[in-house]
């Protein structure tokens, strides 16, 4: 089990703090030299990306012209924390860190302005591919933590998920997100379970739960690694 927060991979000179909400253009040359220049204003939506395929090694990540927008690889179970996006359609390119011609994921997302989303990049390298979640956070009341769960385990059978015996969450699938689900602040303990079974698949213990905040638990790895792959059955917490 890990804590996530931003990697700090990324190229600085793209990014723009979380708190910017637009990005002001001056154009200049439209306009006489005793005028005040007009902002134009550009939709932005906000957008974090999770690796989450167990046997995919470090990636470069491009987003339509802009080009590499990651300093370092980005790692399995690493995450971007939101970054600011133009908003539309955005091509997103993932490479082989080691070798820039070797594309290993293509797509082109939407992104509707001032919306918040989350990317999950899922399943083996042989049939890699994004999950696009657009997040919705429910209201919070004091004494609450808001949690979600992300099933990115390529070959762990769909689960149920329990705290303190009580099922919060049944029969997730792989390569499903759930919606918030409240429990109490606090520390808990998680048990992932097959779904209809009282087999326990995973043991998260003693997650520290800040009130009033909202969480991604995502489960990753494999059951049973393939050859030499190390990356067993376990999870991350996100804390957004």
């Amino acid at each position: 089990m890990r804590i996530l927060r931003n990697m700090k991979k990324w190229k600085t000179s793209y990014l723009l703090p979380i708190g910017s909400i637009v990005v002001l253009l001056f154009l200049t040359s439209c306009f006489d030299d005793d005028k005040e220049p007009v902002p134009v204003v550009t939709d932005v939506s906000y957008v974090s990306i999770y690796h989450g395929s167990p046997d995919t090694d470090g990636l470069d990540i491009i987003v339509g012209t802009t080009g590499q927008i990651n300093a370092l690889p980005f790692e399995y179970e690493d995450y971007s924390n939101y970054l600011n996006f133009f908003s539309g359609d955005r091509a997103l390119t993932f490479t082989d860190a080691n070798n820039e011609m070797a594309t290993v994921l293509d797509t082109i997302l939407s992104f509707e302005t001032g919306d918040t989303y989350s990317l999950f990049i899922a399943d083996s390298l042989r049939s890699i591919e994004m999950i696009q979640v657009k997040d919705s956070f429910p209201g919070i009341s004091d004494g609450e933590t808001m949690v979600r769960f992300a099933h990115l385990s390529p070959d762990a059978t769909p689960f149920d998920v329990y705290v303190n015996d009580v099922k919060i969450l049944d029969n997730k699938s792989f390569k499903e997100v759930s919606d918030f689900t409240s429990v109490s602040s606090g520390r808990e303990t998680f048990e992932i379970r097959a779904a209809g079974t009282e087999e326990v698949l995973l043991t998260i213990p003693g997650v520290e739960l800040y009130d009033e905040e909202y969480y991604t638990i995502v489960i990753n790895g494999f059951v049973n690694p393939p050859g030499d792959n190390n990356h067993e059955l376990g999870s991350d917490i996100i804390r957004l």
